[in-house]
């Protein structure tokens, strides 16, 4: 049985907080972190719900429930609640690989956002984070960006918004991703 994390899990921060930009690159950041720890450690989730992770202070990020995306891919257990935030390949019985962890990451960095998960949109094509995200839950898991390149992604949205606080200019990135609603 899993010890009960401290602090706030990620649903109920997204819940009661407007997420800024720099906010969910710095908790997307905090969590590539630990995803990283666990596939050093042979771990791959492939499923990440807001309900798992959990924050406790800036850059501070716990996973729990890290048996739920490798009983849905054994086939044991046919669905969970939030299954909608498992991996494509879950669905197949496929194996996980970290590329999978990359697909849910995609979801929650979505969520952490905007709430929703459909990054759609003309103006979203421009949107740096909205095409991280695109890339993270493309079906083909070859395709998807590694935790590297996510982590690179997120660091050139930290440092824009350092450089336009530095200037005192408006941001080239929006201060809210273009999703549409949920």
């Amino acid at each position: 049985m899993e010890e009960r994390p401290t602090g706030r899990t990620l649903g109920d921060f997204v819940a009661h907080n407007r997420v800024s930009r720099p906010e969910a690159a710095t908790i997307g950041l905090a969590l590539l972190r630990t995803l990283s720890l666990a596939h050093s450690k042979g771990i791959v989730r492939g499923f990440i719900a807001p309900e798992q992770v959990w924050i406790d202070g800036p850059g501070a990020v716990t996973l729990s429930g890290s048996a739920c995306g490798t009983l849905l891919a054994s086939g044991c257990v046919r669905s969970l609640p939030r299954a909608r935030h498992a991996a494509p390949e879950i669905g197949s019985h496929a194996p996980l690989d970290p590329a999978s962890d990359m697909w849910a990451f995609g979801r929650v960095l979505a969520f952490l956002l905007a709430g929703g998960v459909n990054p759609s949109g003309a103006s979203a094509a421009r949107d740096p984070v909205v095409r991280l995200v695109r890339g993270l839950m493309r079906e083909e898991k070859d395709a998807r960006p590694s935790a590297t390149a996510a982590r690179r992604a997120l660091l050139r949205v930290l440092a824009e918004y350092r450089r336009v606080a530095a200037e005192g200019t408006r941001p080239t990135i929006p201060p809210r991703p273009a999703f549409p609603p949920a």
